[in-house]
């Protein structure tokens, strides 16, 4: 199988942190707090709000790994802390609407183990075998995918809804119930595949190693 993982290297050019697209990464990790804040008033008109501060956040992800290959600064640090961006927000939104009873069992754990374990493995690997993960194909699927289903659950339960309107509450249904098992099935698919390759870099017996 592939391998997903790179050699951290210090002073070469992916050596920097201040540049754009880790800037417009940080905003993102930043927009939890608001997100979480708004999400725990458990008001419909606050959830529209965290839906359109989700559509924003996604809008930076997108808009920072564009940049950064157009300009030619893609940056370690920003490897590192896009990947956390995004599961800071995942996790923080599909926790508290599930403690409000809001959002299903299965997709949290999905969610929040798959993440955990992704990132516990991943600093292990950086620090103990100077490695650093990079996403695998389904991973990248799994995160578009979410990016479109995730900031549906807040829509289903704003105001938007009480707007009437039959065809888009139908669509937002639909797209919320089977995205979601999509999301949870890709989740899945990933995690094995990064568990794979975790194993085969980060245990895999460096040359003249005793067998």
């Amino acid at each position: 199988m592939r391998s997903n993982y790179e050699s951290v290297k210090t002073g070469d050019k992916e050596d920097r942190f201040w540049t754009i697209p880790n800037m417009l990464t940080l905003s993102r990790i930043v927009m939890a707090v608001p997100i979480g804040i708004l999400l725990s008033l458990n008001t419909p008109s606050n959830y529209l709000w965290v839906f359109i501060i989700l559509i924003v956040a996604y809008i930076t992800d997108w808009a920072d790994g564009f940049i950064a290959r157009a300009t030619d600064s893609i940056s370690r640090y920003g490897k590192i802390l896009d990947p956390i961006g995004d599961k800071l927000i995942a996790s923080v939104v599909s926790l508290i609407l599930f403690i409000h009873g809001l959002f299903p069992l299965y997709l949290f754990l999905t969610i929040f183990i798959r993440d955990f374990g992704i990132l516990a493995g991943a600093f292990y690997a950086m620090k103990k075998k100077n490695l650093l993960a990079t996403p695998n194909i389904v991973g990248k699927l799994s995160t578009l995918v979410l990016a479109v289903v995730l900031p549906l659950y807040p829509v289903k339960y704003s105001t938007i809804p009480q707007l009437n309107i039959e065809w888009l509450n139908l669509t937002i249904n639909y797209t919320v119930e089977y995205g979601s098992y999509l999301v949870a099935g890709l989740l899945i698919i990933s995690a094995i595949i990064y568990g794979i390759t975790y194993i085969q870099n980060v245990f895999k017996k460096a040359p003249g190693d005793l067998k």
